[in-house]
């Protein structure tokens, strides 16, 4: 039942096995690499010991129908898309051309890593394959936000550009478990000049030939890194705040990209972040003052975000009002679709009102025994 090609997930229920559920976990990541296993916790049971053993996720009790439904959604994503990749079918592979979509801050501070990790999520959640890229080399922290340790990042990969592949890649890589791939920045800065600009422009031309859609953070520095970046994209937005400060940067930096011939004010799109009533100075006139037309302005979103990014758990928070406006942005840089439901992060005690009332829930579930598999 293993070789089924249509077979995306298997749910072994921890309670059921303790304390062998960790052996059955090894035993399907060997026998079938490809199919995504989801494991029922139990209090003996931790999210990184089933992650370390070969497993996907891990849902915890009380069992919810958004959180089962949810988080086997994301995991049968992850396995038709690496089932794809595999086989051959994967995006780049048939000679499809993905999407780049760069974004670059006005000036530091001003949120583009937390945006470019909502959109990567987002899109994700889309249907869309998506590479989620750090270039802010020197000070890139979207592995902390979406809650990975990766043991290589993107200075590794610049090491084979001469040899590059989707394989080569994929090691370098970790996957996020909201379904979206993420190629991290160095975590020394002296690694940070491995980097450069040639070897970034073969890096995401390889990406766009794997990933329908390839979101970068720029960074804050106007180097060779970003210069390749922006020439690269098929989008680029401009992200900036409602300080005088930011707008006199954004100003500036869009003077520059047009001298450079780097990105024409024109291709370009406005994001004002952290908008509020309260604020003096407001996206219109940040528009008017910037001399470029505003795609989208977020509001100020402190409380909801504030938790999330400090537990690294950005990517499966429910956040209504950032994935609401990620998804207005998405849609306005031509990235459509149906959205599923993002992993939600349950507090004990705690239940939806969405969940009262009764449901029923039909799960196709295999499990073999660890002598089964064995033989």
């Amino acid at each position: 039942m293993l070789e089924t090609p249509d077979l995306d997930v298997v749910v072994v229920d921890g309670g059921l096995f303790d304390p062998l559920a960790l052996e059955v976990v090894r035993e399907l990541g060997v026998t079938a690499p490809l199919v995504a296993v989801v494991v029922v916790g139990t209090p003996s049971l931790s999210l990184a010991a089933v992650v370390a053993a070969g497993g996907r996720a891990m849902i915890t009790s009380p069992l919810s129908l958004e959180e089962v439904q949810s988080q086997l959604d994301h995991a049968a994503a992850w396995s038709r898309s690496l089932r794809q990749h595999v086989s051959g079918d994967a995006v780049g592979v048939r000679g499809e051309r993905g999407t780049i979509l760069a974004l670059a801050g006005a000036k530091r501070g001003v949120g583009v890593s937390v945006l470019a990790t909502v959109l990567a999520t987002q899109a994700a959640a889309l249907g869309s394959t998506v590479c989620l890229v750090d270039l802010d080399l020197r000070a890139g922290d979207l592995a902390s936000l979406c809650g990975v340790s990766p043991r290589r990042t993107i200075a590794d990969l610049a090491g084979l550009v001469g040899d590059l592949t989707i394989r080569g890649i994929r090691e370098v890589a970790v996957e996020v478990p909201a379904g979206f791939t993420l190629l991290a920045a160095p975590d020394r800065v002296e690694q940070s000049e491995d980097a450069t600009g040639p070897a970034v422009r073969q890096i995401l031309n390889e990406l766009r030939r794997h990933f329908s859609l390839v979101i970068v953070d720029t960074g804050a520095a106007l180097g060779d890194v970003r210069v390749a970046a922006l020439e690269l994209s098929d989008e680029v937005i401009l992200v900036a705040g409602c300080e005088l400060i930011s707008i006199r940067a954004g100003r500036r930096m869009l003077d520059s990209w047009a001298r450079l011939n780097v990105c024409q004010p024109a291709d370009a799109r406005l994001v004002v972040n952290r908008v509020a009533k309260r604020r003096e100075v407001q996206p219109d006139l940040v528009s008017k003052l910037i001399k470029l037309p505003l795609t989208k302005a977020v509001p100020e979103l402190t409380d909801e975000l504030e938790e999330p990014i400090n537990s690294g758990t950005l990517t499966s928070e429910r956040m209504p009002n950032m994935e609401a406006a990620a998804r207005q942005l998405l849609v306005n840089c031509g990235v459509s679709g149906e959205v599923r439901a993002t992993p939600t992060k349950r507090r004990l005690g705690s239940r939806a009102k969405a969940e009262v009332g009764s449901a029923a829930l039909e799960l196709p579930v295999f499990v073999r025994s660890p002598t089964a598999l064995s033989r």
